[in-house]
């Protein structure tokens, strides 16, 4: 981990220009230890989408959850890619806490920002996914919640 200096602007950038080559991702914020807004650069944003599962720290993987949510919102990545993500990433998830707030965040991007005519497949593809992710589920909570968001992408 790095330490780097918020300055007082809108936005603060950070130069890798030394490093490049050598790191795979870059998350600001590790730890929550500000209240800043975090958008990922190109290349963190592919690993992330890869390899969410190796952040072995429980907030700083809720927190990178946040930030493709956040990208979606903002227009930076689409919800199609969000879904993409959700797809390679949710079901490695441990943390019960975690798979419900993308359960949220899924049914928010299905019901206002996929396009119309990606709506079916994009819903059927939730279904699979939260249908498989329930016959290995633990926890009565998570079960619950996988079969109720399976059940709402496959009405």
């Amino acid at each position: 981990r790095e330490a780097v200096r918020l300055n007082a602007a809108e936005i603060t950038e950070v130069s890798v220009a030394d490093i490049e080559g050598k790191i795979a991702a870059i998350f600001c914020n590790g730890g929550d230890e500000a209240f800043v807004k975090v958008s990922l650069d190109q290349n963190s944003l592919e690993f992330f989408k890869k390899s969410l599962h190796l952040v072995k720290d429980d907030l700083d993987r809720l927190l990178i959850w946040r930030v493709f949510w956040d990208m979606t919102r903002d227009t930076k990545i689409s919800a199609l890619e969000f879904l993409e993500v959700v797809n390679s990433s949710l079901p490695p998830e441990t943390n019960p806490g975690h798979i419900l707030n993308v359960l949220k965040y899924c049914g928010v991007a299905a019901r206002s920002y996929i396009p119309v005519g990606s709506y079916r497949e994009e819903c059927h593809k939730l279904f699979q996914l939260l249908w498989g992710m329930l016959q290995t589920a633990e926890g009565q909570d998570v079960k619950q919640n996988l079969f109720n968001k399976a059940v709402s992408f496959a009405a």
